[in-house]
């Protein structure tokens, strides 16, 4: 069982991956990376054996596939594997192609965990074109849109739920 610390230490390194994304493509890339590490450390947590990733080299599909036999989508938890197969289509339409697939982006939103930013009273706080501005460092700073923020954040609820369901 992990720390305090390691469980700390885990979610700031993805959050800190994440927020220093400024488009969606690099967002769509790392966040790929994070919930694939995620996936990594679920697997290791549960097989037999560890496994050594740079030297056995699954595909982002095998390893979720592994991860399913090993329970992870388990106990209510299909939308967490439908999310990840969207969110590897997504990845491989940058990989293969000029842009990503706003048509998989679109299913991915209706299937994520946080379908709208929203305040008190249920009130909607942020729009699709919304823009937000976040500082990266005491110099840097960079505004994003509504899309790109509720990416992220579903991003971070996806790795979050892997981790949790770890025992992180």
């Amino acid at each position: 069982m992990s720390t305090d610390k390691e469980k700390t230490s885990r979610i700031d390194l993805y959050v800190d991956h994440l927020l220093d994304c400024k488009d969606m493509d690099n967002l769509i890339l790392k966040g790929h990376l994070m919930t694939e590490w995620a996936l990594q450390y679920y697997i290791n947590e549960f097989a037999k054996k560890k496994v050594n990733f740079k030297k056995v080299r699954f595909t982002y599909s095998n390893k979720l596939e592994i991860a399913k036999l090993l329970g992870l989508f388990e106990n209510g938890n299909t939308q967490l594997y439908r999310l990840l197969k969207l969110l590897n289509g997504l990845r491989n339409s940058i990989a293969h192609n000029v842009e990503y697939d706003a048509k998989i982006l679109s299913n991915f939103f209706e299937e994520c965990y946080i379908q709208s930013i929203q305040g008190a009273n249920n009130i909607e706080i942020m729009n699709p074109d919304d823009k937000i501005e976040y500082k990266l460092s005491k110099t840097e700073k960079t505004i994003i849109n509504g899309i790109h923020f509720r990416l992220l954040l579903n991003i971070s609820m996806i790795c979050s739920k892997i981790y949790k369901i770890s025992g992180l």
